[in-house]
């Protein structure tokens, strides 16, 4: 509970200054053992731990106001209790303690026989000896402002134990004035310490085991409940839900792109969204209901016995705020939840099942555009099940050598040569046939499959371009698509080097291809990676351009060779005018540019027609030639030249 705070080590320091406490008085007994002048000399000494337990106390005192929230504080404790108030009690006890080697504090010693008790020595008061009841008496005063911050501390665990810790120092204390009068002075030492040490042994003993049962059924950051205790909460739940034949729903919310808070800002800072959050979602909720964290940026929450009427009002409430901006430190930050719900007991009957689906539906929210909710049915499940087994599919495909490449020509508009070819996956499942890349391709990307499939294309696709040129005497590039996922690899380049090294492949056949949108996503890196693949001479084309809304000024900056006008404005070319004169501002701007335009996408003998006219570098497409094989690739450039 106090691990490594201000508090902690406040007791620390009163513990052991309390530890020495009754040491001076001790020698005072030892009459027979030592001399006077050694035995005063020792009760001086080991007076400082009485004496600065005050100021220890007052320490303690101010490290507790710490834990008292800010709304909470009056304005007598603010004055009390600073750092400047700390240091002269400090001070003060060091005038108190020094005071205590001078004959104006305790002039001597003096033999004191009681009835038929051993002797023992006890001191004469001074002039000054008021100090010392000085002393005690703002020991009692930081007991009164100790006390009275413990009940302003709104933490139950924090509060009981320093209400317990308060009163057993003030009986203590209350004990341990005794030894100022020589009447009572033979037992009183041993009393204040055996109940001292008892309050405060049974006070940490409780403490500690509350500390335990807490930590062990709450999250550490946030302080709501973990996993095991929300687990526990629902059974309960479901229980009452079977003997009532009423609803439980439970709700598994994510925080979105809260993974570039943390990338962007530090986990520090990420650390303070999620208790920000977790206080939010914790003050929304009614008596009934639980809020717990399941892990990271997850929450899980509890809503027992509500209609479908009332948990939509929850949930509305539930995005309601995150509306306000979260202030950390400088920032103010903005972020959105994306919710799944599962109802029982029609989504599942039990509490792994409700949890598992409600996940489910979460990221059905997230793929709908987040910042949304989603109740669970029957066919996300069906659908999970089947990107699983295509995840699973896709796993083994690679090892069993069921991708293949296709080359798709790129036709010069002049000559009618083909100048290069796109490498294109396909994946030939034994059992589905020919996958198509949009069913797999997003896959591979969320699995990070999409790295070691990437590798393998571009291997591939390099030495059959090497191939060509060996066997065939085919001089024409091969351009294989990148992900952002292998571009943000920090080997990549290293291997691309390797690849080309490994194939014999001269860097200036390879053409590497970026969707204008993956290159806007991230453009300080797309920068560095890509200038780094043009000073090995590789060729860089940004794909799909027109649809990713980039900057001029940026696209100054990239170190490409080609635009690849995206076939979404090829299509209407011939009926749209707004489309043909994108294509030919996109096609003018490139050309002042220095860079070559290839449009992707012809179908026809009129949009064809019309990209002469524009005099657009080169085309690609079905009307020139479908995606081939190999073998096919060669046979077609034997042709020499492709109608146009």
């Amino acid at each position: 509970m106090f691990e490594k705070t201000k508090i902690a080590r406040a007791i620390f320091l009163f513990l052991f200054l309390a530890s020495i406490w009754e040491l001076d008085t001790s020698f005072l007994y030892a009459e027979q053992y030592l001399s006077t002048t050694t035995i005063d000399a020792l009760f001086r000494l080991f007076r400082f731990g009485p004496i600065m337990v005050t100021p220890a106390l007052y320490y303690i005192a101010f490290s507790m106001a710490d834990e008292v929230e800010e709304h909470l504080k009056p304005r007598w404790l603010r004055l009390l209790l600073n750092k400047v108030a700390v240091c002269l009690v400090f001070s003060w006890g060091l005038i108190v303690y020094f005071v205590g080697w001078t004959k104006q504090g305790i002039a001597s010693l003096y033999l004191v026989q009681i009835g038929s008790y051993p002797p023992f020595l006890f001191p004469e008061s001074g002039p000054w000896n008021w100090i010392f009841y000085s002393n005690i008496m703002l020991s009692f005063i930081s007991l009164v402002i100790t006390y009275t911050i413990s009940l302003k501390i709104t933490d139950p665990n924090k509060r009981n134990f320093l209400l317990v810790f308060s009163v057993s120092i003030a009986v203590g204390y209350i004990i341990g004035t005794m030894n100022l009068f020589q009447s009572s002075r033979l037992f009183p030492s041993a009393f204040a310490g055996l109940i001292f040490a008892l309050m405060t042994f049974t006070a940490f003993t409780r403490m500690h085991t509350k500390i335990v049962k807490y930590m062990a059924y709450h999250d550490a950051l946030t302080g709501l409940p973990n996993q095991r205790l929300f687990k526990s909460k629902l059974v309960d739940a479901l229980e009452d839900a079977k003997r009532n034949g009423t609803n439980v729903a439970v709700l598994y919310m994510d925080l979105d792109r809260f993974k570039l808070i943390n990338d962007t800002l530090g986990h520090n800072v990420g650390d303070m969204l999620l208790q920000h959050v977790a206080q939010r979602i914790k003050g929304n909720l009614n008596k009934q209901a639980t809020a717990s964290r399941q892990g990271g940026d997850e929450f899980t929450i509890l809503l027992p016995d509500l209609s479908h009427e009332e948990i939509e009002m929850a949930l509305q409430d539930l995005f309601t705020i995150f509306n306000k901006p979260f202030t950390l430190q400088d920032y103010q930050l903005y972020i959105t939840p994306s919710i799944g719900i599962s109802l029982y007991p029609n989504s599942g009957p039990d509490p792994d099942i409700l949890i598992k689906n409600a996940d489910t539906a979460m990221y059905r929210a997230k793929e709908k555009g987040k910042n949304t909710y989603q109740f669970f049915d029957e066919t996300m499940e069906v659908e999970i099940r089947q990107k699983l087994n295509m995840e699973n599919a896709l796993r083994k495909a690679l090892e069993n050598e069921q991708f293949v490449l296709q080359y798709q020509p790129k036709v010069d508009v002049l000559t009618g040569r083909i100048t290069g070819t796109e490498a294109l996956i396909r994946w030939q499942h034994p059992a589905l046939g020919f996958v198509p890349p949009s069913e797999f391709i997003p896959l591979a990307e969320e699995t990070g499959l999409i790295i070691p499939i990437g590798k393998w294309v571009l291997s591939t696709a390099c030495a059959q371009c090497k191939a060509w040129q060996v066997d065939e005497k085919l001089e024409m590039s091969v351009a294989v698509n990148l992900s952002m996922l292998q571009l943000r690899q920090e080997n990549f380049i290293e291997m691309v080097e390797q690849v080309l090294m490994e194939t014999g492949l001269d860097p200036q056949y390879l053409e590497i291809e970026i969707t204008e949108s993956s290159a806007m996503n991230n453009i300080e890196l797309c920068i560095q990676r890509l200038i780094a693949l043009k000073k090995l001479g590789v060729g860089i084309s940004i794909d799909d351009f027109g649809t990713g809304y980039s900057s001029l000024a940026y696209l100054k900056q990239l170190p490409i060779d080609t635009l690849k006008i995206d076939r979404s404005f090829i299509n209407d070319i011939t009926n749209s005018e707004d489309d043909a004169a994108i294509v030919q501002a996109i096609i003018a701007m490139a050309r002042i540019l220095k860079l070559k335009v290839i449009a992707e996408g012809v179908e026809t003998q009129e949009q064809l027609t019309l990209l002469e006219q524009y005099k657009c570098n080169a085309v690609q497409g079905y009307y020139l030639s479908r995606p081939l094989a190999a073998w096919d690739v060669v046979k077609r450039h034997r042709e020499r030249m492709v109608t146009l």
